[in-house]
């Protein structure tokens, strides 16, 4: 297989002729398990994509072109002028290339939840990589130990678990149905999912290996915002232990799979 070049091959207006299709999954269930169990251990530094076997390809050389290479959406709110700026193209050639990083599943959305509360909170999307490897990789990481100091571990880490309850909803045929919540003062879930008509799944993620207090702020703070909605807290944090708490249930980024199994059969 011969190796091409992504940035003298495709201009950004060849985006244009590139259809948006709803993606299956961004990648494998979980890169050392099936689909019953998603408890995993972390993704490889170098990411989840498949080799190729007729000519192996370092994958740091599979995207080459600066728009992705000084692309960094790693958990970010979605501002595409600043985007533009900060990669040097314009505007309408940014969005132009987030439709194609969208539809070639590197890269998903996840919109603001709504409430009467509108005028209030956060209304841009915000953007995650689909292989949480990859988005390491192009920050610098090249081996695990890499990411202890590192100063996106957290937003590398929230970026892992929002693939995970992705994947847990489309492996199964659902609709992603996956928000965030967000005022303008900063309070915030980093995850939410309707599980009924007055139920939601919300989902704190957190890198630290200790649970600390202020990790459920945002939890409680909505729960005291929003009397009528019946949110089940969860917070997924980088230790080993699972804790059942008052303020929510803490599950270890080594097992998921309660959380996962409660938004399987949330639609």
């Amino acid at each position: 297989m011969a190796r091409r070049d992504v940035g003298s091959s495709i201009h950004p207006s060849a985006s244009d002729s590139v259809p948006c299709t709803r993606p299956r999954a961004p990648g494998p269930f979980c890169w050392r398990h099936g689909p019953g169990d998603c408890g995993v251990r972390g993704p490889p530094p170098e990411g989840r994509t498949p080799t190729i076997r007729a000519a192996p390809i370092p994958k740091c050389q599979w995207f080459r072109c600066d728009p992705i290479a000084r692309f960094d959406p790693i958990a970010r709110f979605l501002n595409v002028t600043s985007l533009a700026a900060d990669t040097g193209i314009t505007r309408v050639t940014a969005e132009a290339w987030l439709s194609v990083l969208e539809a070639s599943h590197l890269v998903f959305p996840v919109q603001p939840w709504f409430t009467n509360l509108s005028k209030r909170l956060i209304k841009t999307p915000k953007l995650y990589f689909c292989d949480p490897g990859l988005a390491a990789w192009l920050v610098g990481i090249r081996q695990p130990s890499h990411l202890t100091a590192h100063p996106l571990r957290g937003a590398l880490f929230e970026n892992w678990a929002m693939t995970e309850m992705l994947k847990a909803r489309l492996h199964r045929g659902l609709r992603p149905s996956l928000y965030f919540l967000r005022d303008k003062e900063g309070h915030e879930i980093d995850a939410l999912i309707q599980s009924g008509p007055a139920t939601i799944q919300a989902i704190e993620i957190k890198s630290g290996s200790t649970v600390a207090s202020d990790f459920f702020d945002g939890l409680d703070f909505w729960r005291q915002q929003l009397p009528n909605v019946k949110l089940q807290p969860w917070l997924i944090y980088g230790g080993d232990t699972p804790q059942p708490r008052e303020r929510g249930t803490v599950l270890p980024w080594s097992n998921l799979t309660p959380l996962l199994q409660a938004l399987a059969t949330a639609d």
